[in-house]
């Protein structure tokens, strides 16, 4: 969908400050995102909006596009 990559940017994963840096994570940072439905990379994206219990990562590309194993 190389619509959507170029409207959307990059793969990415949003965290709260105080997650990225439990995690040993900065802004701009790669970081490897595991879940009980697969894993992928993604560039860090820390953002005081969000809960520091949460982290979003959008689920809009397929495949390998943008950092998917």
């Amino acid at each position: 969908m190389p619509e959507l990559a170029e409207a959307a940017g990059e793969m990415f994963v949003q965290v709260h400050p105080d997650t990225a840096a439990a995690q040993g994570l900065s802004h701009g940072d790669v970081a490897d995102v595991v879940s009980r439905r697969g894993r992928t990379r993604a560039t860090v994206r820390v953002d005081e909006d969000m809960r520091p219990d949460v982290v979003f990562l959008p689920f809009h590309w397929g495949g390998t596009a943008h950092g998917g194993d």
